[in-house]
């Protein structure tokens, strides 16, 4: 195990890299703003068996796809997990993690920005101020998660994805759906199917439209303007 490194930790710049963390830790400070433990740049790379905790970031994709992350615990960091784009990039899948009590007031536990066609799968996201949060990922598939956190899910500016069989319990919302007013862009022809809301429902914003629910155990709230 790596304990107390205040410094950024692993950079993943090769193709195809199985990094198997073999049951260790990677642990920093806490209090270092910039540190990331595990910043990945390069395509195909799988990330598993192992916790990583206390830094700013602990995985990052940047301009990487069809990575994976699997049976990893991301705990006590400022974010746990970004996957980033440019709207090319995506095609990875994320599951069986626990990811928790990752709660500075930006913090996600996984966020998607510009990243598309991935999947976020079985896993315990809980603790965290939001637990899944997008900002454009088209055509991804967040199923079969458990969450907790002051919002859920929250996802703006995502078209034709599926969202089902995740059991959600946000204090302020447990799923959201939206998008931005400056630019203009809504989330559109989603599936919202078999979700179990323990509270505050599923709210539709004035910045989304054609989505499609089903089947859903917990209240929905509809702003002006939804289709």
């Amino acid at each position: 195990s790596i304990i107390n490194e205040a410094s950024n930790c692993f950079s993943i710049t090769g193709n195809n890299i199985i990094f198997n963390l073999a049951g260790y830790t990677i642990d920093g400070v806490g209090a270092t703003p910039t540190a990331v433990a595990i910043a990945v740049t390069s395509n195909g790379v799988t990330i598993m068996n192992g916790t990583v905790k206390e830094y700013a970031v602990g995985i990052i994709y940047s301009l990487a796809s069809n990575g994976t992350v699997t049976n990893m615990t991301l705990t006590n960091n400022s974010q746990a997990m970004i996957l980033e784009g440019t709207g090319s990039h995506g095609n990875s899948k994320i599951v069986s993690n626990i990811i928790e009590n990752n709660t500075l007031d930006v913090s996600q536990g996984i966020g998607l920005i510009f990243y598309h066609n991935s999947s976020i799968i079985s896993n315990i996201i809980k603790n965290n101020r939001i637990g899944i949060g997008t900002n454009n990922a088209d055509f991804s598939n967040f199923s079969f998660n458990n969450i907790t956190a002051t919002y859920g899910i929250s996802l703006a500016e995502v078209d034709n994805s599926y969202i089902a069989f995740n059991n959600v319990s946000g204090t302020t919302r447990a799923i959201s759906v939206g998008g931005t007013t400056n630019p203009p862009d809504v989330s559109s022809n989603n599936t919202i199917s078999d979700n179990t809301i323990s509270s505050s429902g599923i709210e539709l914003t004035d910045k989304s439209s054609n989505n499609t629910g089903n089947n859903n155990c917990g209240g929905i709230i509809i702003d002006n303007g939804v289709n």
